[in-house]
């Protein structure tokens, strides 16, 4: 049956059916995301975090639109940056099948940290480690990079 058809025979009812389903990114939602860039430079790489940063107010559909980096109780952003030759440590990964939100972010804070240090940087021979404010600034310092050397140039 066509869809005009149905609309009005439905209309002396309160629903109409909806050809699509709207979806919004929920608040609470914790979405992993992963990117790897292998040999650039650092002025290829501020493209990546200024194209990163910037999309975060433009995914979804519909409005609102935007979603934020997850944060902890103690607003650290979930975020890391590794840049290395030689991968070292956990891949800080939250896995989509963790329903609880609190299991999520323990695992990723976890895998992010080294159980000889507890701080915002890892220092390894051939790897670097920012995570979560720190790993912020370094991105805002590489999206700065690409703006300076490209967008205004």
């Amino acid at each position: 049956m066509h869809p005009a058809i149905i609309s009005n025979n439905l209309s002396k009812k309160e629903e109409k059916p909806t050809p699509f389903k709207r979806q919004y990114n929920q608040p609470g939602i914790l979405y992993p995301v992963t990117n790897h860039a292998l040999s650039i430079t650092d002025t290829e790489f501020a493209s990546i975090a200024y194209a990163f940063l910037d999309c975060l107010p433009r995914i979804g559909s519909g409005n609102p639109k935007g979603i934020a980096i997850a944060e902890t109780s103690e607003q650290m952003p979930l975020l890391v940056v590794d840049r290395y030759l030689v991968p070292r440590g956990k891949r800080p990964v939250i896995s989509p099948s963790i329903t609880n939100p609190q299991e999520a972010i323990d695992d990723f804070l976890r895998f992010a940290r080294t159980p000889e240090t507890n701080s915002d940087r890892i220092q390894l021979p051939h790897f670097e480690r920012w995570i979560g404010d720190a790993a912020l600034e370094k991105l805002q310092e590489y999206s700065a990079l690409f703006v300076d050397t490209v967008l205004q140039a």
